[in-house]
């Protein structure tokens, strides 16, 4: 698959190219995508130094959070919104961060009977320096 630029419309693209596989190859990506998410944006998104950075130094559970919310937003073809802060000038600049907070929330309804319907899956993950 082509590498896209780490952008909105860079992701746009991909779901769209994802959505042209087919049903065991776009199987297969959801669980990339879960369970192998740095590597998957890596093999899939044109990354900067700084984001490459970035992605290497998030804990795992942050990334298996995201992995997971990513797959299932992809999968039940939800709103999926990618924002990106601007990229710095320095490529010397060093970040600790001081306090890391993830929330989420699913919203949905069911019948007796019949499966589930995911209306939205939110998830935020924010990061102090």
């Amino acid at each position: 698959m082509k590498k896209m630029p780490f952008t909105q419309e860079g992701l746009d693209k991909k779901r769209e190219e994802l959505y042209s596989l087919p049903e065991n190859e776009f199987r297969s990506q959801l669980k990339e995508i879960q369970h192998n998410t740095d590597s998957w944006v890596k093999d899939n998104f044109t990354l900067n130094e700084e984001q490459i950075d970035y992605l290497n130094s998030m804990p795992k559970e942050i990334l298996s959070e995201i992995g997971l919310s990513t797959a299932i937003a992809i999968d039940y073809k939800l709103k999926l919104t990618l924002t990106t802060p601007e990229t710095s000038s320095s490529a010397a600049r060093i970040r600790i961060c001081k306090n890391t907070e993830v929330s989420g929330s699913v919203r949905g309804h069911w019948s007796e009977g019949e499966s589930p319907v995911i209306d939205s899956w939110n998830i935020s993950v924010g990061f102090t320096f």
